[in-house]
């Protein structure tokens, strides 16, 4: 069966910079009586509603924890955020199928161009599908794609992938744990917060 998933790694922690992306009253309230579970759970919905607002994704937070191993489900039809060592992680489908949707494109090259590397990433074991697009100073400067009737290279290699000819599954996943800066395994104990599509 393998993977099916979309996904974004995001080379900054929208934290600190979480007033500029969302209006104070769409923010999260904070009382100062946060247990560390709460206060992170109120940080990545903020961080969720900022930054697929920026991708032009119409999404609302659930409110709920979602494991990104749950996230990467081929049954996850919705959208999740996490941060894991000053990355932001997002999952979705479409976040990685439509590599070729403008908007799309043109969203991740200005989150490029302001905050640092965007990295996303389409993988269907099943079918043998993978796609990836690396984005930096607001320009795609990696596109690799493989599938039925798919073949893509354009870009020089990037950190994590291998020079040589290599499955596709592996070419994705050694690129991106090197934008995660985390082995997969790792990854899929990620807590994030879980979106609704909307």
């Amino acid at each position: 069966m393998g993977w099916n998933f979309g996904c974004a790694i995001i080379t900054f922690d929208f934290r600190p910079v979480i007033d500029k992306l969302v209006q104070p009253e769409r923010r999260q309230f904070l009382s100062g009586a946060e247990d560390p579970d709460e206060r992170r759970s109120k940080e990545l919905i903020d961080i969720g509603t900022g930054v697929f607002e920026a991708l032009g994704i119409g999404c609302v937070s659930d409110d709920a924890p979602i494991s990104l191993s749950d996230a990467t489900s081929q049954y996850f039809d919705d959208y999740a955020v996490g941060v894991l060592e000053g990355k932001t992680v997002l999952v979705g489908r479409n976040l990685g199928l439509v590599q070729d949707e403008q908007s799309l494109m043109q969203a991740y090259a200005a989150i490029s161009a302001q905050y640092g590397p965007v990295a996303a990433f389409w993988c269907n074991d099943a079918s043998g599908t993978y796609m990836i697009s690396i984005f930096r100073n607001g320009t795609r400067c990696r596109f690799w794609a493989s599938g039925p009737g798919i073949a893509e290279n354009d870009g020089a290699l990037v950190e994590g992938e291998d020079a040589n000819e290599v499955h596709g599954h592996d070419r994705l996943m050694g690129i991106l744990e090197a934008a995660a800066g985390s082995s997969f395994g790792t990854l899929t104990d990620l807590t994030m917060e879980r979106f609704s599509a909307c």
